[in-house]
């Protein structure tokens, strides 16, 4: 019988340093996919208004199309192709200043934010004008970048 208790205590202490190792492992698990949403949130933070900038600026200046199809998603390049292709007429440009950049969801390899500028458009003869506009924007990473997969004007 007094063997029966050390080999009782040795089986719980086992137990309980393998319980406590699955407990440390999830927490780390859960820790490292937290570090991943943080470090997006962050990386989204600071790409979202530039791409957005990218996409929607234009001058005469062919690099400003090609520079735009960079800023999205195949899928988005493809179905927008006729707008991404056009050029504003000859002296008129269009350049968007990001102001604020709001995140509503964020994923491993997605993300939501709402994206607020000045937009100002210059037109030969006519005096500048600036006003501000909100776009909500869907960003996907791919190839280990952010890029927009959908944008939609909502102010």
């Amino acid at each position: 019988m007094s063997l029966r208790k050390p080999i009782i205590a040795a089986v719980v202490a086992v137990l309980v340093v393998v319980v406590c190792s699955v407990a440390l492992g999830a927490a780390w698990q859960l820790h490292a996919r937290d570090q991943q949403l943080s470090d997006n949130r962050a990386e989204v933070a600071r790409q979202a208004g530039p791409l957005v900038a990218q996409l929607f600026s234009s001058t005469a200046d062919r690099d400003d199309r090609v520079q735009a199809r960079a800023a999205v998603t195949d899928e988005f390049a493809q179905q927008y192709a006729a707008v991404l292709d056009t050029e504003p007429p000859a002296g008129v440009s269009i350049v968007w200043n990001p102001v604020h950049t709001g995140i509503s969801a964020v994923a491993e390899d997605n993300a939501d934010a709402v994206v607020s500028a000045l937009v100002t458009e210059t037109v030969p003869g006519a005096e500048a004008t600036t006003v501000t506009k909100v776009v909500d924007v869907h960003l996907e990473r791919t190839g280990g970048q952010w890029k927009i997969a959908r944008a939609d004007e909502v102010l």
